[in-house]
């Protein structure tokens, strides 16, 4: 479902990250996904109402950089919502979040424990975004550190990903840790 702009009125914003290590041509991208999650109440096709909670794509950060790099900018992105990022709990989540931290030891984080697979954690905001409770910005206006490329990209990667295979995932687990809060 596509939006002019995110909603940020009444919103809880939270950010997920999935950390890369390396820079190089084949490395993955470290994947910054914020989201603003708003309760709404919607009325059904037989006229009920519900509760259901709408998450719109407040901002997107892909980079491919190394640690020390990357940090500054990571930073910046967590300041521009003021909120700390979620990342995976795993040995090399806590060791990238702990490197990103030792360079910028203002950012705040929480690691989520990693539930299943990419293909498992996928599922919960694939349930939502199928059913338009994610909504993605027509464009970057209204978002915050959001370039053209990286929601384009973003958005290429989580409506192509399948689960099977290799192929680009870092985005949909960004998503997934930011979606689960």
């Amino acid at each position: 479902h596509r939006v002019e702009a995110p909603e940020f009125r009444g919103a809880r914003i939270s950010i997920g990250c999935d950390p890369a290590g390396t820079d190089g041509p084949n490395s993955n991208h470290t994947v910054l996904v914020a989201l603003a999650h708003r309760d709404v109440v919607l009325t059904t096709a037989s006229g009920e109402k519900r509760t259901a909670r709408v998450s719109d794509v407040a901002g997107v950060m892909r980079l491919k950089l190394r640690p020390e790099h990357a940090a500054p900018r990571v930073l910046a992105f967590q300041r521009a919502f003021g909120v700390p990022l979620d990342i995976e709990g795993t040995r090399d989540g806590k060791d990238l979040g702990r490197a990103l931290q030792k360079i910028e030891p203002a950012l705040t984080i929480r690691y989520v424990a990693a539930i299943g697979d990419k293909f498992i954690r996928a599922q919960p905001p694939a349930a939502d975004w199928n059913q338009g409770l994610i909504r993605v910005p027509l464009d970057t206006r209204g978002m915050r550190c959001t370039t053209e490329q990286d929601l384009l990209d973003f958005t290429r990667v989580v409506t192509g990903f399948t689960g099977v295979g290799g192929g680009e995932d870092d985005d949909v687990d960004a998503l997934a840790h930011a979606h689960g809060r």
